[in-house]
C-alpha cells in the first residue's frame, strides 16, 4: 500500500481555495476514476456544486442526482457520507422517531423538522438565540458532549439561556441515559452515532479531498482522519480558513486545524477583498489575541453585480434591519430563511397583480395559494372549489366577493410593505429579484456581496461569551467572517442595542 501524503491549504477569504478544491478533484477523477475520489464538503449545497464541476469535467450527460450520485458516489457531507457506507435504512435513523422517545418520557416533541443526514451544516439544532423544548435541549447538549468531548454539566452551561429555562443539569442527565437506552433497545442511530460508526468503515478512495475543515469538531476530524489513515487513501487534502471557525461553541477550533500532520501551504492573495479590507480583518484577529496570524493581502475590491449584505450577529437584530427595509418599501429577500418575498404570501401577492395583465387567467396552483393566504372572509366552499382545479383558470371573481385580482391582493401578509415597494421603485419591482440580502453573520459565510452593511452588535450570549478569553477568540472570528463578505465596501453600523464588539 502506497504510504500516505497529507497537504493542508491554508486560505483567505476570496483566495479561491473552492476552485482549487474542485481542480483537485477533478485531476485525481481523470487519473483513478470518479469512484476512487471522496471530497467531504461542510453544506449539502457544496456538494452539489462539486459533483455538478465535476461531471461537466469528465463530460458525463446526466447531471440527474440519482447518476451523479451512481458515478462520483463519495461526494458530500461528512453525514451523508458516514450514512451511505454503513449501509442504513431511513428508518434507523433516530430522528424519525422522536416523536415515539418524547412520548415514552413524557415530553414535547420537537418543534421544527428533525435535519436530514444531507442537510446538517454545522450542527443541526439550529440558532443560538432559538427557543427550544426540553428534546432539543437534550440533543444539543448530548451533541456537545461527543463532538467535543465535554462533561454534560459543561455541555449544559455552553447551550443559550432559552434552551436552560426548559430544563436542569439532573433532568439532562436522566433524559440522557433514557434516550441512550431507547436507542440501543431499537437499534437506532443518531447523527454522532453514524460518525462514530462510520470511523470504522474504510472509505474506498485513493484521494480524499476535505474543504472548510476549520468548521469540524474533534470528532469530525476523527472521522476523516481514520479515513483517511485506514483504507487505500494515497493522499489527502485540507483545505479551509482556520479563522473562519464560526461553531467554536459545537466543538470546531483554528487549533484542530493548525495542529495537523503534512505539508502547509498558503495561499496569500484574495481576489474578493481589497488590500486596506484585507489588513483591516486581519487586524480583528490580532487584537483579539491571536498570535500567528498569517499573511495575506487583497487585490480586489471591485464592485461585480450591485448586491447589498445586511448581517447581524444574532436573528433579533437582523429583524430591526428587515424592520428598516419594510418601512422604507425596499426589495430584500433573505439568505436562509424566510422573507416576506420568498413567503406563501408574497408569492399570493404577486399572482394577484400578475393576474389582470395576463386576461385575468392564472395557474391553479397559483389560485389555490391565494385563497389560503387570503385574509378575506372566504365562503366555506373556496377552498373546496378550488380543490379540483387544474391548468390555467380564470379569476373566480364570486369567491372573492366581486374583488379584483389588485384589490384581493391587499388581503395577504405584509401587503402594505409590497404597496411599498411599489410606490418607491415602480409597479415592476415586486417582479424583480432583490439585490439586497439580510442574514445573521453566521449565514452569510462562503458568501460575498459588492456591499455590506454589519450592526456592531454583539447581543446576549455572543457578548456573555466576549467576557473570557476562549470567547473573545471566537467571536473573533465571527466578526472576522462579516468583515470579510463584501467586495467594494463595509459599512459598520453602531446604532443597535447590545454590546458593541471592539473591531478596530
Amino acid at each position: 500500500m502506497a504510504q500516505l501524503k497529507r497537504t493542508n491549504v491554508s486560505a483567505p477569504p476570496g483566495s479561491g481555495k473552492t476552485r482549487l478544491a474542485t481542480r483537485l478533484a477533478v485531476a485525481a477523477a481523470l487519473r483513478d476514476g470518479p469512484q476512487s475520489v471522496a471530497a467531504v464538503t461542510y453544506t449539502k449545497a457544496a456538494a452539489l456544486e462539486l459533483q455538478e464541476r465535476m461531471a461537466l469535467a469528465l463530460g458525463i450527460k446526466d447531471h440527474s442526482q440519482r447518476n451523479l450520485s451512481r458515478q462520483i458516489p463519495y461526494v458530500g457531507t461528512l453525514h451523508s457520507l458516514a450514512y451511505r457506507l454503513l449501509h442504513i435504512g431511513k428508518g434507523q435513523v433516530a430522528g424519525e422517531h422522536l416523536a415515539d422517545f418524547c412520548g415514552y418520557v413524557n415530553i414535547p416533541p420537537p418543534r421544527d423538522r428533525y435535519a436530514s443526514v444531507d442537510d446538517l451544516e454545522g450542527l443541526w439544532w439550529g440558532g443560538l438565540d432559538a427557543s427550544s423544548t426540553e428534546i432539543d435541549s437534550l440533543l444539543r447538549v448530548l451533541a456537545s458532549m461527543r463532538h467535543t468531548g465535554r462533561s454534560i454539566e459543561d455541555a449544559y452551561e455552553r447551550i443559550p439561556t432559552a434552551r436552560q429555562l426548559v430544563t436542569n443539569p439532573g433532568r439532562m442527565a436522566w433524559l440522557a441515559q433514557e434516550y441512550n437506552l431507547w436507542k440501543h433497545e431499537h437499534d437506532y442511530l443518531d447523527f454522532e452515532d453514524m460518525l462514530e460508526q462510520g470511523c470504522t468503515v474504510p472509505i474506498p478512495c485513493k484521494t480524499i479531498i476535505n474543504d472548510e475543515v476549520q468548521d469540524q469538531s474533534l470528532l469530525m476530524w476523527r472521522v476523516v482522519n481514520a479515513w483517511a489513515e485506514g483504507g487505500r487513501c494515497e493522499h489527502f487534502w485540507a483545505l479551509g480558513d482556520g479563522f473562519q471557525s464560526l461553531y467554536q461553541w459545537a466543538g470546531a477550533s483554528p487549533d484542530l486545524f493548525f495542529s495537523q500532520p503534512g505539508e502547509w501551504f498558503h495561499l496569500p492573495v484574495s481576489h474578493r477583498l481589497g488590500n486596506d479590507s484585507a489588513q483591516y480583518a486581519r487586524a480583528i484577529l490580532q487584537r483579539a489575541g491571536y498570535e500567528s496570524v498569517p499573511e495575506w493581502r487583497g487585490v480586489g475590491g471591485q464592485p461585480v453585480d450591485g448586491t447589498t449584505f445586511y448581517l447581524a450577529r444574532t436573528h433579533a437584530l437582523v429583524g430591526l434591519f428587515e424592520g428598516e427595509l419594510q418601512r422604507d418599501g425596499t426589495p430584500y429577500k433573505s439568505l436562509r430563511g424566510s422573507s416576506p418575498w420568498s413567503s406563501r404570501a408574497g408569492q399570493a401577492f404577486r399572482a394577484c397583480r400578475l393576474v389582470e395583465r395576463t386576461g385575468w387567467v392564472m395557474p391553479a396552483d397559483a389560485l389555490k395559494n391565494v385563497v389560503k393566504q387570503t385574509r378575506l372572509p372566504l365562503p366555506r366552499r373556496a377552498k373546496a372549489a378550488v380543490e379540483g382545479m387544474g391548468g390555467e383558470v380564470s379569476w373566480p371573481e364570486e369567491l372573492f366577493g366581486g374583488l379584483t385580482p389588485t384589490k384581493a391582493a391587499d388581503y395577504f401578509q405584509h401587503s402594505d410593505y409590497f404597496r411599498r415597494v411599489e410606490a418607491v421603485h415602480g409597479a415592476e419591482a415586486i417582479f424583480e429579484k432583490p439585490k439586497i440580502s439580510v442574514s445573521t453573520i453566521h449565514g452569510a459565510k462562503g458568501r460575498e456581496a459588492d456591499r455590506v452593511i454589519l450592526a456592531d452588535s454583539w447581543a446576549q450570549l455572543p457578548a456573555r461569551m466576549l467576557a473570557n478569553e476562549e470567547g473573545r477568540l471566537a467571536e473573533a472570528c465571527v466578526a472576522y467572517v462579516a468583515c470579510t463578505r463584501h467586495r467594494a465596501s463595509l459599512e459598520i453600523r453602531d446604532d443597535f442595542p447590545g454590546h458593541l464588539y471592539p473591531l478596530p
